[in-house]
């Protein structure tokens, strides 16, 4: 006789894109950081050719500039990890260089433990060979330069409404309505969340914000795959302090078309007369140029009847 699964089938079907543990130890991306400044300060041979590979026709005065640009920024966010205590399973400071990081760690890894060792990113025990993460590897190198060069590059451009009736969606009188909030993640703990939300039968559900770890588009796609199907009419998400991380390029170009909302506000009414109306303003008060210290992230909703 076949044994019987016993993980419920939305967790089981959404396996494939949980998050890698290794990037969510603190000692371990701290680890990797301390590496990281000290490869870019040595400025070896690999950092030379990646970054001249990378940003062509660059001359070496600028390569210089751009290379203590990439060590300041992680010299800062290194400093202010350290000095910023977490008493959380899974390591997700509000510390934007941080975040993409650990986008990066989760590139060069892969999704689980047997990738990385198959690799020769981690040992046999998991923990990660420091030569992967320093002078040795230009993988890690380009995956670094890829990440912080988001920071030079703005925020997307905002997207709006054309019509008043772009960002008004109908729903019944009679309703469920599940709200979530920080659960971008692909760890263990959001997909039991994931799958609470599932057992109510929702018809609609809202994100409201924060895909980790920098909402990316690897990392967005990852998010919708997770996210729909949880409820049986449509989904809804906000934009949070993580999605900027990334200049918000993941939410306003991967997120929202997919979820086909045409602004990263909205509001719910029925005919009954009551509405439902949500604003965030973390595409205006983020700024790159701070994005050692975070941004402030300010959620509205309010429901009227």
């Amino acid at each position: 006789m076949e044994k019987q699964h016993s993980v419920p089938g939305y967790i089981l079907r959404l396996e494939r894109v949980i998050m890698n543990p290794v990037v969510g130890d603190r000692d371990s991306v701290l680890a990797a950081l301390q590496s990281t400044i000290n490869t870019f300060r040595e400025d070896g041979p690999i950092v030379q050719s990646v970054m001249n590979a990378s940003y062509p026709g660059m001359t070496e005065d600028e390569r210089t500039a751009t290379r203590q640009h990439v060590i300041n920024q992680l010299l800062d966010a290194y400093n202010n990890a350290v000095a910023t205590p977490s008493d959380k399973t899974f390591y997700m400071p509000q510390i934007p260089v941080v975040s993409l990081f650990q986008t990066a760690m989760e590139e060069h890894l892969g999704t689980d433990i047997t990738v990385s060792q198959n690799r020769g990113v981690v040992d046999e025990t998991g923990v990660p060979v420091p030569e992967t993460f320093g002078n040795t590897d230009p993988l890690w190198i380009e995956a670094v330069l890829a990440e912080i060069g988001t920071l030079l590059e703005g925020k997307a451009p905002f997207v709006s409404h054309s019509h008043l009736s772009d960002f008004f969606y109908s729903i019944e009188d009679n309703c469920t309505i599940v709200l979530v909030a920080d659960w971008g993640a692909g760890n263990q703990s959001a997909l039991n969340v994931g799958q609470q939300m599932k057992n109510k039968s929702p018809n609609y559900a809202i994100h409201l914000g924060d895909i980790y770890y920098a909402c990316e588009e690897a990392e967005a796609k990852d998010f919708l795959y997770r996210f729909r199907g949880i409820a049986r009419s449509r989904s809804f998400a906000l934009n949070g302090n993580h999605e900027m991380y990334s200049g918000g390029r993941g939410y306003f170009n991967v997120v929202l078309p997919n979820l086909q909302q045409s602004a990263s506000y909205f509001g719910l009414f029925n005919q009954n007369g009551s509405s439902l109306h949500w604003i965030q303003r973390t595409w205006i008060t983020y700024s790159p140029v701070q994005a050692t210290h975070g941004c402030r992230t300010s959620l509205f909703g309010r429901w009227t009847s």
